[in-house]
């Protein structure tokens, strides 16, 4: 990990933003060349200003957008957060078991990987 850089706590403060539905606080904590790979969005969201594009319109047009998980350190310096996500798409209330890689550069998040839990199924 970088020094000085605290990641579960970089972590935590992605966690409120995304529950405060705030756009731009999670923009300020990603990386400009960031990555986000997500369940609810086909292909990759790729830099700072597309994916607080993106959160902009997701928290103003879904009526449910959430999830929990909690971190755990990997092997490679990343997180991985198990949990789950919940979102409202095209007329579908969708309910899903998560698993996400968060990997750091620049004291800011470089990368959100959505992987697939294989212990756990869709609910």
């Amino acid at each position: 990990m970088p020094g000085g850089m605290d990641p579960f706590a970089l972590v935590d403060a992605m966690r409120q933003a995304l529950e405060r539905r705030d756009a731009d606080r999670l923009a300020a904590l990603l990386h400009p060349q960031v990555e986000l790979h997500l369940y609810s969005q086909p292909g990759v969201i790729a830099g700072r200003e597309a994916a607080h594009a993106w959160y902009r319109q997701a928290f103003e047009s879904r009526t449910i957008f959430e999830g929990e998980a909690a971190p755990e350190q990997g092997e490679d310096g990343s997180l991985i957060a198990r949990g789950r996500v919940r979102w409202y798409d095209d007329g579908v209330l969708r309910d899903w078991p998560g698993q996400w890689r968060i990997t750091f550069r620049d004291d800011l998040i470089a990368s959100v990987t959505a992987e697939r839990d294989t212990d756990r199924e869709p609910g």
